[in-house]
């Protein structure tokens, strides 16, 4: 894959980072010549250009009409959103990802400025803070936000009512599925007939709709 990253602050180089350690090709770009410099020690002179983003003939150097994804990551959201409509609109990149860096901006990152997704960093943090207390002793392996669905992972304390109950007597919601079971530090995937005991650290795909009912079968 293809990929441009406007924006050379610490999401931006973590982004390059994480996207050059998967395999990608990826170029990026910032208006400051000191942070460019240093870009440029660590992915190569190469793949690091100094100018404004939202300049067209700027991205045409950078080779945006091979850009499979744009992402806009600088620390003004005026210059992600002119970015971001630019790459779509007269470039038309495939995928265009920006940053929200005031919230109060986030209603503007739209497919109508030519958005795609959005790394809204105050929302995640929230959504973090409001899934770790929604699910109390539960922790949140993953977030499948298109599906709705969440993999947990949570400990079976002694008192709880599932102790000694096969996980087929439950009565655990259909959009719900325990998947595997971490006891005396093995790992055995569960099955209908599996008798849960207290220390038992269990994996979980369960979706949001339900984590209600869910909980009540184990706290």
């Amino acid at each position: 894959m293809n990929a441009i990253v406007v924006g050379g602050g610490n999401v931006g180089i973590y982004i390059t980072r994480l996207l050059r350690e998967n395999g990608n090709q990826v170029k990026i770009i910032d208006y400051n010549e000191t942070i460019t410099k240093k870009l440029e020690a660590e992915f190569g002179k190469e793949n690091v250009f100094l100018g404004n983003g939202s300049n067209p003939a700027v991205l045409e150097r950078m080779g945006i009409e091979k850009a499979d994804v744009l992402l806009a990551v600088t620390g003004a959201d005026e210059a992600n959103l002119a970015v971001g409509t630019l790459a779509k609109y007269e470039f038309g990149v495939r995928k265009v990802i920006g940053k929200v860096n005031n919230p109060l901006n986030a209603w503007l990152y739209t497919k109508q400025f030519g958005i795609d997704m959005v790394i809204n960093q105050a929302e995640l943090i929230s959504k973090i803070a409001m899934e770790q207390i929604d699910f109390e002793d539960m922790t949140i392996l993953l977030r499948l936000s298109e599906e709705k669905y969440s993999i947990v992972q949570f400990e079976i304390k002694g008192n709880s009512p599932s102790v000694g109950k096969c996980i087929s007597d439950l009565g655990l919601p259909e959009e719900s599925l325990v998947i595997s079971i971490s006891r005396n530090k093995k790992l055995q995937i569960c099955k209908g007939n599996t008798i849960l005991q207290a220390g038992d650290h269990l994996i979980a795909l369960v979706k949001d709709s339900v984590n209600e009912e869910f909980k009540k079968h184990f706290q």
